[in-house]
């Protein structure tokens, strides 16, 4: 009777460890060299520019650009620039379907104008993994064509993304 009751507890103990664990995330750290790939192939239509305003056509006025407006084509693909989590999803006026990734270590990195996404809130997509293509440009940029809104920020202050894509 002992030894069953020893055993009943001891499965007991075990199946109540069992649900008290959780699944751990992975943890990110962002490294520069690992930012191995441009979000699409194209030219810069509107820089990356915090210290001084930048033209933007369809506004016919100047701003300062927290990110970067790269041309493509609709349709084409949009892709991680290196490992991170899917951490929010969102349709904003400005930038559209817009997905924000945190790289790890205080950096995220956002992507907009975007459609037929091809990733979820909570997802860790690796460098060169889709996100989706790129969709219909919106009414701020209808002058500077269909385009994918990028931008990289370090706790919570822009940072230029060229400097992460320096040789690529």
């Amino acid at each position: 009777k002992e030894d069953s009751e020893t055993k009943m507890g001891q499965e007991e103990s075990a199946a109540g460890q069992q649900e008290n664990q959780q699944p751990t995330e992975k943890q990110l750290h962002f490294v520069p060299e690992n930012v191995t790939n441009w979000p699409v192939k194209g030219d810069v239509l509107l820089p990356f520019s915090m210290d001084k305003t930048v033209y933007f056509p369809t506004l016919d006025q100047y701003q300062y650009n927290r990110g970067m407006v790269i041309r493509a084509n609709e349709g084409d693909a949009v892709y991680s620039v290196t490992e991170g989590r899917i951490i929010d999803i969102y349709d904003s006026a400005e930038t559209g379907c817009t997905v924000v990734q945190d790289l790890g270590d205080g950096y995220t990195a956002t992507y907009g104008q975007l459609a037929n996404l091809t990733c979820s809130e909570g997802d860790v997509l690796e460098a060169g993994e889709t996100l989706g293509t790129v969709g219909k440009v919106t009414r701020y940029y209808t002058v500077e064509g269909t385009n994918v809104y990028f931008a990289m920020e370090q706790d919570g202050k822009p940072v230029n993304p060229m400097d992460y894509f320096g040789d690529i």
